[in-house]
């Protein structure tokens, strides 16, 4: 509430002079109206503050705010980066968390495959490889077991090609086989994972 106050006093009835932003960034220690008088509302920094906060709302359980923060934040890096820019991803990926956390499985899916597919054109293999998860993991909420498993198996073979194992995964292969009915091949992952995270 005190965030969208303040940005009506600054941005929608107050002028927005050099006078004015010096008020803002001397007497509000908001972040995002700082960065909005220093930087101007569609700046990527905006944009950075917006998405951390939306992060720091979603771990609160403050899903409208998180919500709302995100969609903020996508649509300034949109508009300014592109919509290939990595940090448009990012964004993409938070909103299929929000949506992932309040259950709404197909529209985290979504947005993951959209960030997946941003990924995918970059030179980041392991925000690919975490952005695959993603979508694997999500199709594993809905019961889509079988396309889980097939990207799943996949990662869990690259990783190993690269003798980096990824516990995740293997947690989610562990969590696939057990709900097909198959404990044997559950019980291995769960002791390949097991033996990764023992000290």
């Amino acid at each position: 509430m005190l965030l969208r106050v303040g940005e009506k006093l600054a941005f929608g009835v107050a002028p927005a002079g050099a006078q004015n932003r010096q008020r803002i960034l001397h007497r509000n220690p908001d972040p995002v109206l700082r960065a909005k008088a220093r930087l101007g509302l569609d700046h990527p920094d905006v944009a950075a503050s917006l998405h951390n906060l939306g992060v720091a709302s979603l771990h609160r359980g403050l899903r409208d705010d998180a919500a709302d923060y995100f969609t903020r934040a996508l649509a300034i890096r949109r508009a300014v980066l592109g919509e290939e820019h990595p940090e448009v991803a990012a964004s993409y990926n938070w909103l299929g968390n929000y949506h992932h956390s309040r259950g709404a499985a197909g529209e985290a899916t979504a947005l993951y495959r959209k960030a997946l597919a941003i990924r995918e054109k970059g030179d980041r293999p392991q925000a690919t490889h975490v952005a695959r998860w993603m979508v694997a993991w999500t199709l594993r909420a809905m019961g889509r077991l079988p396309e889980a498993l097939q990207i799943q198996l996949a990662l869990e073979k690259a990783g190993d090609e690269a003798g980096k194992p990824d516990r995740y995964v293997l947690e989610e292969l562990e969590l696939i086989y057990l709900a097909q009915g198959d404990n044997a091949r559950g019980q291995h992952y769960a002791s390949r994972k097991a033996a990764l995270v023992r000290p």
